[in-house]
């Protein structure tokens, strides 16, 4: 089974008010959870490792309840995040302490979900979960 996630970090201020959009599909394509929210004031690359931890773990839950669980697996995560997919890709080294931590846990919780692949894409192909993430932003603004 093949399942995606788009997933994205918005911080207006960096650090400031940051919100996470993420958005599941299903093998078809139809959407199993689109949802952004405040995450309160952070970076936005934390924001961005906010996004990746829910989209794992809206993953985990929706598996959990299937009959075969994770086996054959497929989970393709796209983000516009350079930094993101590269640290998870292991192409980057992660510096920072505060994401060490998020990405440590990020590691972890995609080694449980079968073959994990993450895809860079542009801002403008990560429409929805961008619109999700700004959207949760301009609520309060």
């Amino acid at each position: 089974m093949k399942l995606t996630i788009f997933i994205d970090g918005a911080s207006r201020g960096n650090p400031g008010r940051s919100a996470i959009g993420v958005a599941l599909y299903d093998p078809e394509g139809q959407p199993l959870k689109e949802v952004g929210f405040e995450i309160g004031i952070t970076t936005n690359n934390i924001a961005e490792y906010t996004a990746l931890l829910y989209g794992l773990g809206e993953t985990l839950l929706y598996v959990h309840n299937l009959p075969d669980k994770i086996n054959g697996l497929e989970l393709t995560i796209y983000s516009d995040s350079e930094l993101l997919i590269n640290q998870m890709t292991g192409r980057y080294q992660v510096k920072n302490e505060d994401i060490k931590r998020l990405h440590l846990l990020a590691q972890r919780l995609a080694s449980g979900l079968g073959k994990v692949s993450f895809e860079k894409l542009s801002h403008d192909e990560n429409k929805t979960a961008d619109q999700l993430a700004n959207k949760a932003l301009d609520k309060k603004a």
